[in-house]
């Protein structure tokens, strides 16, 4: 699977959304609970000492990453949307995607515990885009009647995108 994630849209603040963005907020985050929504989120137990802010660059050298990682693995069949805000207080970073209409949600939040480096960045954007790698499995494994070739189609699946990305 070739090609390049055509777009990546980024939203800088959830605030001041209108309806229809609200609308697809709420069926993204996993509230609507069907069996193709999955929601990961980079969760870290930590004690504020110190705040850090994304800043603006900060933020673009996540969605650099982003996309980076996106395309290297394939994934450009998915639309994607990275957005700075506030998900749940301990996380840094979040990843909801809707398997029907391939739609990922990548929100990082805009205040960190630790100085945001350029490894820390690139770090989270890897781990975002893994779980959007592994959504189609993680929603086999929370099936209740999956079938065999659904399983082995959702494993080769990753396979071939990796074989594709480490064998090159």
């Amino acid at each position: 699977m070739t090609g390049t994630v055509a777009s990546v849209r980024c939203v800088t603040l959830l605030l001041g959304q209108n309806q229809d963005e609200k609308k697809r907020h709420n069926n993204v985050q996993g509230i609507v609970l069907n069996h193709t929504t999955v929601c990961h989120t980079h969760t870290i137990t930590r004690k504020i000492m110190s705040e850090y802010k994304i800043t603006k660059p900060v933020f673009r050298k996540f969605v650099k990453y982003v996309r980076y990682y996106a395309n290297s693995w394939g994934l450009s069949d998915w639309e994607l949307d990275v957005e700075i805000g506030k998900e749940k207080t301990d996380n840094r970073a979040s990843c909801c995607s809707g398997l029907e209409d391939k739609y990922c949600r990548i929100v990082i939040d805009p205040v960190w515990d630790v100085e945001p480096t350029d490894k820390l960045i690139k770090s989270c954007a890897f781990h975002e885009v893994l779980e959007l790698l592994l959504a189609p499995v993680d929603v086999l494994m929370k099936e209740r009647f999956i079938t065999l070739p659904q399983i082995n189609e959702a494993r080769h699946s990753v396979i071939m995108r990796l074989q594709n990305v480490l064998l090159d």
